[in-house]
């Protein structure tokens, strides 16, 4: 496969560059050696030496205060449809997330996911589904269900078995197949970890039961929808 180049650009007054060399490393490392033979897509990060993006790559911008929602990072697509991930220093700090988790969160979410507009079919039977949104750090998004990279901290994942609950678990004579990088989650859909939320086309978000206040302070970052992409129909 072929990586797909990646300018990590600073425009935040916070972020030293030393700091950020270590992320752009761990998160190599989890891109190509853990993401890539799961997903069967791969990227080569990039930090530009005069910090502008290089022609014809996609981008992960670091910037201090957030514009949509108040939250740490998301990702999108411009005007020119070049997909970019952006992650907010003191947003991240302001609601107690690791910027290194939201910046792993997008980079991934980003590659699977690059025009935000992909879902997964997930029948119930053979007359009804839903479709869930391609974000496949939502379902594991809370900064505690990560791990680390090099003293790192980077988001987990789900493999593309938790959207199938035949791959995840074919029949009664198999064992169940992972659906996450962590093992966090003992199966597929709808599985999610406590403290975070998935979309679901169509239908509704469906959150994990957990108090008010452990909801608060999950990782609000996690839940990367476009600014204004993204329709509520109701059931």
């Amino acid at each position: 496969m072929n990586p797909i180049a990646i300018s990590v650009i600073n425009e935040s007054t916070i972020l030293k560059q030393p700091d950020l060399r270590a992320l752009v490393d761990a998160l190599q490392v989890q891109v190509s050696q853990h993401f890539a033979p799961v997903w069967r897509a791969d990227a080569a990060l990039q930090l530009p030496a005069n910090n502008q993006p290089v022609d014809g790559t996609w981008q992960l911008v670091f910037r201090d205060v957030t514009d949509f929602q108040n939250v740490s990072g998301y990702h999108n697509v411009d005007e020119n449809g070049v997909p970019y991930g952006r992650v907010f220093m003191k947003t991240a700090q302001d609601n107690q997330q690791s910027w290194t988790v939201a910046a792993s969160h997008e980079v991934l979410e980003m590659l699977v996911n690059p025009y935000s507009i992909l879902a997964a079919y997930v029948p119930q039977d053979d007359n009804t589904g839903s479709f869930y949104q391609l974000e496949i750090c939502d379902p594991v998004a809370p900064d505690n269900f990560g791990y680390k990279i090099q003293n790192v901290a980077v988001s987990d994942f789900v493999f593309p078995t938790w959207f199938s609950p035949y791959l995840a678990q074919p029949d009664s004579n198999r064992p169940s197949k992972q659906v996450d990088y962590t093992k966090s989650l003992t199966g597929p859909v709808p599985n999610i970890v406590p403290g975070t939320t998935i979309s679901v086309f169509g239908w509704r978000d469906v959150s994990s039961p957990v108090p008010a206040a452990a909801q608060a302070a999950a990782r609000i970052a996690a839940v990367t929808r476009t600014p204004s992409r993204w329709t509520k129909v109701p059931a």
